[in-house]
C-alpha cells in the first residue's frame, strides 16, 4: 500500500461474498470494506538503501516508534529480527534505490506496502453493510521513500512509519480524516488515533490465535 505526498492511489482485488455476516463490528475507519490480519507474529527486519545520514537517523528511530506504538495497540508481539527470521521487511531510501523492489512505486509517494492476501475468512457487519475479513498468507514488504526537503517535513518519516505498519498488519484502504495517521496523505501526526488502533484490534481480538 502506498502513502503518497499528494494522493494515495488503492487498487485492491475484492472477492465478493454471499454468506451471511456473523456478527456486528463495533467500528470501522477505514474507506474499503476488507481488512486482512496477520496470523503469526508481527516479526520484521529493517533497512536503508540511503546514503543520507539526517534520512537514516530519522528513518530507523521512525520505525522504532511505530513499532511500539503498534505493539501497544495490538495483541501480538512485534518485534525487529534478522533478514532470515523476519516476516516481514521495511526498507527506507530514494525512489530510484527502491523502485526495484517496489514496481508500483510513482514518483510522488512517501510510501508502500505491499502484502498477499488469502482467500476470504469471514463476512461481518458494521452499520448496514458488509465488511470482508482476509488473512494475510505471509509477511510484507513495506517502503518508506526519502524525499528531498523530508527534513523540513515535520515527523515526515514517523507518520509515514506508522501509516506503512499499519498496512503492513492489514489495514486496507484509508482514513478519510486527517486526524487519523491512516489517513490517505502525509501529515505531522505521530500518534496512533483510537480509530487508527481500534480499526486492527478489533479483527486481531476476534479472529488472531
Amino acid at each position: 500500500m502506498r502513502k503518497k505526498i499528494i494522493s494515495l492511489l488503492m487498487g485492491f482485488l475484492m472477492v465478493l461474498s454471499t454468506s451471511i455476516p456473523a456478527y456486528a463490528l463495533d467500528m470501522w475507519g477505514a474507506d474499503e470494506d476488507i481488512v486482512s490480519y496477520n496470523s503469526y507474529n508481527g516479526s520484521y527486519y529493517v533497512s536503508s538503501y540511503s546514503t543520507n545520514t539526517s534520512f537514516n537517523t530519522s528513518f530507523y528511530s521512525a520505525v522504532d516508534e511505530a513499532c511500539y506504538q503498534w505493539n501497544n495497540a495490538l495483541p501480538i508481539s512485534i518485534y525487529s529480527s534478522s533478514f532470515n527470521y523476519a516476516l516481514s521487511y521495511i526498507y527506507g531510501g530514494t525512489f530510484n534505490q527502491l523502485s526495484p523492489y517496489f514496481p508500483t512505486l510513482t514518483t510522488g509517494d512517501a510510501g508502500i506496502t505491499v502484502a498477499v492476501r488469502g482467500s476470504l475468512v469471514d463476512t461481518v457487519s458494521y452499520n448496514g453493510s458488509t465488511k470482508e475479513i482476509y488473512k494475510l498468507l505471509s509477511g510484507a514488504k513495506a517502503g518508506i521513500v526519502e524525499i528531498d526537503g523530508f527534513q523540513y517535513l515535520p515527523n515526515y518519516c514517523t507518520n509515514v512509519a506508522l501509516h506503512e505498519m499499519g498496512h503492513m498488519f492489514g489495514w486496507c484502504g484509508h482514513s478519510s480524516f486527517p486526524w487519523n495517521v491512516m489517513y490517505e496523505h502525509v501529515s505531522s501526526l505521530i500518534t496512533l488515533s483510537s480509530v487508527d488502533r481500534g480499526h486492527l484490534f478489533q479483527i486481531y481480538d476476534a479472529y488472531y490465535s
